[in-house]
């Protein structure tokens, strides 16, 4: 599943800001995450009450990886400006990527009491409730950022992946043909159609969708693993006991492990994964 990008720090033009706060736009422009920290910081020392400095310091600490400190800065700009959409939907992005699913969810929430109609903000609330299991929630948001923005490839990826996990097959099939159609260069988006087309019963188009992937990818596991399922299935039997062994030597620990192999396939697939893993012989998972 994909989540929508985050958006750049807010920058008014130059003349109308201190020079701390413009070199710190500058900083940030440039990708002088520090150097911009230390600005916007300088910034709200000249005003505290500088609500525009309070939001981009948050974006530059979230960007560092300082989560923590991120959330404590949206707060502040959001504590001067309840209105500041964007910063209720960047501390909602930052929470969601904390686990603090409860406190996101009311921050996409309030981002979208503000903009009903923002593609991000519907995508990645889609997201959150997916994790929470709240399939039909995340399908409805992830159908609004799409009537917001029609070509947004997160929003028809997660929209293709939610619809296959309903069972709804042939309609996940047509999301993630429309996803290809904006990124065909994205292997995620060929490995969820292979998935679907296997599951519709149409092994000879997975295996070439998990091709396309494989070759985009670098061959993983998964993609190798979706290739040796679709062979077997198609009686290429030599050449899916050989592409799983490959799997195999690439990442043991998820081949060799059923518990893992569930998290990631079912039947049919799984029992075609049993057919796959007998004849390839008891020495495959040797010293797993």
């Amino acid at each position: 599943m994909a989540a929508q990008s985050a958006q750049a720090p807010i920058a008014p033009a130059a003349a109308a800001r201190g020079s701390h706060y413009n070199a710190g736009v500058e900083a940030a422009k440039s990708g002088h995450i520090d150097d911009a920290i230390t600005e916007f910081r300088k910034a709200i020392g000249d005003d505290p009450r500088d609500v525009q400095a309070h939001h981009n310091l948050a974006v530059m600490l979230e960007r560092k990886g300082d989560d923590d400190g991120a959330i404590a800065e949206f707060r502040e700009a959001l504590g001067l400006d309840p209105d500041l959409q964007v910063a209720h939907l960047m501390l909602a992005d930052t929470l969601a990527k904390k686990g603090d699913l409860t406190e996101a969810g009311d921050e996409y929430q309030r981002a979208l009491g503000l903009a009903p109609n923002d593609a991000r903000a519907n995508n990645n609330f889609g997201l959150l409730l997916r994790r929470q299991g709240n399939l039909d929630g995340a399908i409805e948001h992830y159908r609004r950022a799409l009537a917001a923005q029609p070509n947004s490839y997160p929003a028809r990826v997660n929209l293709g992946s939610a619809l296959f996990a309903k069972n709804n097959l042939q309609e996940a099939a047509d999301e993630l043909k429309a996803a290809i159609a904006l990124k065909p260069d994205y292997p995620t988006s060929h490995d969820l159609l292979a998935n679907v087309l296997f599951e519709m019963k149409d092994p000879s188009s997975a295996l070439e969708e998990w091709k396309r992937a494989a070759r985009l990818d670098g061959y993983n596991a998964d993609t190798l693993v979706g290739m040796s399922i679709a062979q077997w299935q198609l009686g290429q039997k030599a050449q899916a006991v050989k592409s799983y062994r490959t799997a195999v030597l690439l990442d043991r620990g998820y081949v060799c492990h059923p518990d893992q192999l569930k998290q990631h396939w079912k039947d049919p697939a799984l029992a075609v994964l049993s057919q796959v893993n007998q004849a390839a012989g008891p020495t495959t998972c040797s010293n797993s």
